[in-house]
């Protein structure tokens, strides 16, 4: 990595920085198309049989947590660099889908920002610490009660 300068394929693939990246308008589109097909699809169903929809909107590590906080994170990158990346892409695609096909939408990134002591992921994987777990789950719990979602009066 320090010699080639070039990102370690590990650490870009577990900080999915692929999927954040700029430039290539196919792969985004075309994913983007997919998605929002198999929604409508979803919409449909949820339609014929009464049903609300909601989409939880998990971020990668790298959108929540620092570099320094994530010991696969690459070198040489840098997620700052409007240019190269759009830390929100998805965020953004998935809300604007949501919103157009009738669903609720809560992004996670504000969420898992919001825990003290420190990044909410595995330093060493993609996945939550019981902090994170923890926020999520209080989070969802809350939107989705007062959305309607869930009746906590039931047993």
């Amino acid at each position: 990595e320090i010699i080639r300068r070039r990102p370690s394929w590990y650490g870009y693939y577990l900080g999915n920085f692929r999927y954040l990246e700029r430039g290539d308008h196919d792969w985004n589109t075309r994913g983007r198309d997919i998605a929002e097909d198999r929604l409508t699809q979803v919409a449909h169903v949820a339609d014929a049989i009464e049903a609300k929809v909601a989409i939880a909107m998990i971020p990668a590590p790298v959108q929540v947590c620092n570099p320094d906080e994530l010991t696969y994170y690459p070198r040489h990158i840098n997620l700052q660099d409007g240019q190269n990346y759009d830390k929100e892409l998805h965020q953004r695609l998935t809300g604007e889908m949501a919103q157009r096909l009738g669903f609720a939408f809560y992004d996670l990134i504000p969420v898992l920002r919001s825990v003290g002591g420190g990044c909410p992921y595995q330093p060493k994987n993609m996945h939550w610490t019981a902090v994170g777990h923890e926020a999520v789950a209080g989070y969802l719990a809350r939107s989705l009660t007062e959305a309607g979602f869930l009746d906590v009066t039931k047993e």
